[in-house]
C-alpha cells in the first residue's frame, strides 16, 4: 500500500487451471477436460484469453479504485470453508509417467 500515494496500483490474478499448452498435455481427453470443468460452479475451463482480460480490466482505468487486491479468477471453486463436507470430485485419469532408467542409454525407458 506504500506505493498508494504515488497513484501505483498493486494488484494480482490468482488463476485457476486455465486451458494452456501445458494443461492440455495433463488433460489429453475429453474425458479428463469434462471432469476437471466439473470442479468449478461455471462448468468450463477457462481459455488464456480470460485471464488476458482480467489483466487488463486491472490496467485499466475500469479498475482505478482497486489496490493491494489479490483477484481470484477461478470460475467459483473456492477451497471449502474449515469443518464444511466435501464433495467428491470425479477422478482424473490417471497418466503413466516414463522416466528414463540411469545407465540404460539414450531413448530407453
Amino acid at each position: 500500500m506504500g506505493y498508494a500515494a504515488q497513484n501505483i496500483r498493486v494488484n494480482a490474478i490468482a488463476p485457476a487451471a486455465t486451458l494452456s499448452e501445458m494443461l492440455e498435455k495433463w488433460l489429453t481427453t475429453d474425458e479428463a477436460k469434462r471432469a476437471m470443468a466439473a470442479q468449478t460452479p461455471l462448468n468450463f475451463i477457462a481459455l488464456p484469453d480470460d485471464m488476458a482480460r482480467v489483466a487488463l480490466f486491472l490496467l485499466s482505468d475500469e479498475s482505478r479504485w482497486i489496490t493491494g487486491t489479490v483477484l481470484p479468477v477461478d470460475g467459483g471453486a473456492r477451497p471449502p470453508e474449515p469443518g464444511a463436507p466435501v464433495a467428491a470430485a470425479a477422478p482424473l485419469p490417471r497418466r503413466t509417467v516414463r522416466r528414463p532408467v540411469p545407465g540404460a542409454g539414450p531413448g530407453a525407458v
